[in-house]
């Protein structure tokens, strides 16, 4: 008896194991690498501060992943997080670039961005995207009724993603959430040297 309780412990184990969580551990390390290579292709001052939260989030990115991988039960919590981390970081790389137009003129501003803010952003597009991944379902109060719960929290939004999920246009929430990024971008920006720069994106 023991033994084949044993054996549905770890048939549950690799059925909760999902390489998901390992590709958004990697891209918080590809984050944290980056806010240690340089910001700018030149010296520029005054813009330690602004590669700060940067450093923080992925850094956090990489905790909530680890977290995941020692407790699937809480994937749904950690992929909301780990979004929500993506989220923020790519506002903090957009005032980067803000503060970094007011040091320099704007036909010099990419050309002054560094490696290390590239591959910044490009392992915090990852902690955006891994919300959309795939993942094997979880049984009991953190599967299915889980989402469920959380997604009625979300009111209008919740009952929006889950229309899209049950129908399985999920290729649209992407759409959705690029959408709500601008918006945040929009009203953080407006007053900034890169509000055209938005503008023209959106």
């Amino acid at each position: 008896m023991a033994q084949i309780s044993s054996n549905q412990v770890q048939a549950q184990s690799s059925r909760s194991f999902s390489i998901v969580s390992i590709v958004t551990l990697i891209f918080g390390v590809i984050m944290l690498v980056g806010t240690f290579l340089p910001a700018t292709s030149t010296p520029v001052e005054n813009l330690t501060a602004s590669t700060t939260p940067v450093l923080i989030l992925s850094i956090i990115a990489i905790g909530l992943a680890l977290w995941v991988l020692y407790d699937p039960r809480t994937r749904l919590a950690g992929a909301v997080l780990t979004a929500i981390i993506g989220l923020i970081a790519v506002i903090s790389l957009f005032n980067f670039v803000s503060v970094l137009s007011t040091t320099v003129t704007d036909a010099e501003t990419v050309v002054h961005v560094g490696a290390g803010f590239w591959v910044s952003l490009v392992g915090t597009l990852g902690l955006l995207v891994q919300i959309f991944l795939p993942r094997p379902p979880l049984e009991g109060v953190y599967g299915q009724a889980g989402i469920q719960e959380f997604t009625a929290r979300l009111g209008i939004l919740g009952e929006l993603i889950g229309f899209l999920w049950k129908r399985k246009l999920y290729w649209l929430i992407p759409m959705v959430l690029t959408l709500a990024i601008f918006i945040v971008l929009i009203i953080a920006g407006s007053n900034s040297a890169i509000a055209p720069f938005i503008y023209t994106l959106f």
